[in-house]
């Protein structure tokens, strides 16, 4: 099997099943998302104890072979299953990752077909929101309508814009490093970006709004833009 090519088709296929509630896709009843989910958490469980020997040991994928641990320990007191492994099993695709060690070229693919993969749902997020459908909560203190676009909820909503920014972001830098990319690739990929940005506002989830100024600002820092960086 290879690696690389399922961890594209990955990175293609989660984001349009995330988003899949807005056609109602269905199995005996199951959405397609929590099926893809299950599904796919399977196989990364299958490909990874078949590559066990490539795992590359070092201090990061100690800290999360700990993590992980920890938390199946604590099924001992923990009331919920479903909820240790939600926390577990997305690890996975760290672990194929790290046996891919992917370089500069493949990690554009992978953020090219993030791109992909993102494009129908944050578009049709958008087109819901502002026809002002898929509301997800109406706070009652303050009257302000939270949206949830095309995803299951205003934080999945949230943190997938995320994922999407990143994915933008990755992909520009990438392109960039080997010479100025075609003109219409950095438009398209402009305007995904602030369609993603106005459904994340859209959401108003704290937590991911303060994960994405951490992230800019450590961006800034890194690369030596001190200047924005203070008036950050």
């Amino acid at each position: 099997m290879n690696l690389f090519r399922l961890l594209c088709l990955f990175c293609i296929l989660r984001p349009i099943f995330s988003a899949s509630d807005v056609v109602n896709w269905t199995i005996a009843g199951a959405r397609m998302s929590d099926v893809f989910g299950i599904a796919v958490s399977y196989l990364f469980i299958i490909v990874f104890l078949a590559n066990l020997k490539r795992i590359r040991l070092d201090l990061i994928t100690l800290l999360i072979l700990m993590f992980c641990g920890y938390m199946l320990i604590s099924l001992i007191w923990a009331p919920e299953v479903r909820e240790v492994m939600r926390l577990v099993l997305p690890f996975g695709i760290f672990f194929i990752a790290r046996m891919i060690e992917p370089d500069e070229e493949r990690l554009k693919v992978l953020a090219g077909c993030l791109i992909l993969g993102f494009t129908f749902p944050v578009v049709m997020s958008s087109l819901l929101i502002i026809s002002g459908k898929s509301v997800d909560a109406t706070i009652f203190w303050t009257g302000l309508v939270r949206y949830q676009g095309a995803f299951n909820g205003a934080h999945t909503l949230a943190h997938s814009m995320f994922i999407c920014l990143f994915g933008c972001l990755l992909y520009l830098l990438l392109s960039f490093r080997k010479g100025k990319p075609p003109r219409m690739m950095i438009i398209g990929i402009t305007a995904l970006s602030i369609l993603a940005v106005y459904n994340l506002y859209c959401s108003y989830t704290r937590t991911v709004f303060v994960g994405l100024a951490a992230f800019l600002l450590i961006f800034l820092y890194y690369n030596r833009n001190y200047r924005l960086f203070s008036c950050s």
